[in-house]
């Protein structure tokens, strides 16, 4: 089941967090290059698409910055990470989140 993040407007520019800590088994953290792609849209229109300007890892916590979108279309993100553990080998965690798009 899908996560879920509050609405956003099409003007703002907003992080929003996922935490992976429940999957992280310490004392291994999110490895750099964890990454947040747009898995699906439903909508009538994308001609202005939500954009992922960022992906930020900080402990177990990978912070995604989006800016635009479409007022009305419901995005699902793929956030995906790695963990540093290289014994016996490292373990990769997926979420998927929706966000839709409003105007406040």
């Amino acid at each position: 089941m899908a996560l879920s993040w509050p609405n956003k407007d099409p003007e703002e520019v907003l992080d929003f967090p996922v935490d992976f800590a429940l999957w992280v088994v310490s004392p291994a953290t999110i490895a750099a290059g964890a990454t947040a792609v747009i898995e699906s849209m439903v909508g009538d229109d994308a001609a202005n698409p939500l954009v992922v300007d960022l992906v930020a890892v900080a402990s177990d916590i990978v912070t995604v910055w989006l800016s635009g979108g479409v007022t009305g279309v419901k995005y699902t993100f793929k956030v995906t990470a790695d963990d540093d553990n290289a014994v016996p080998s490292a373990r990769k965690g997926v979420r998927r989140v929706k966000l839709t798009v409003k105007e406040k």
